[in-house]
């Protein structure tokens, strides 16, 4: 319902930042610069962003770049065992 619609975006862009804060932590343990951060609203949805430095990602082994890649994905995931054991 559009009452629940500010828990929606409240929530939202809590799990957005938290999400894009793994991939900007691990940028920073893999000795990558990170040029931006920042949160903006997209039409009604608020996102967040990380601008990393491509030239010092290009450098970097396949493994190393995979695990900036994919730290987002593990900061959603442990979020959502948290949020599971508070439920």
């Amino acid at each position: 319902p559009y009452s629940e619609i500010g828990y929606y975006a409240i929530s939202l862009l809590f799990c957005s930042v938290i999400h894009e804060l793994g991939h900007a932590l691990a940028a920073v343990k893999e000795d990558v610069h990170v040029n931006d951060v920042g949160v903006y609203l997209y039409l009604c949805f608020p996102v967040a962003f990380v601008n990393i430095s491509s030239e010092r990602l290009s450098t970097l082994t396949q493994t190393r770049i995979l695990r900036i890649m994919c730290a987002g994905i593990w900061h959603n995931l442990v979020l959502v065992f948290l949020a599971g054991l508070i439920y």
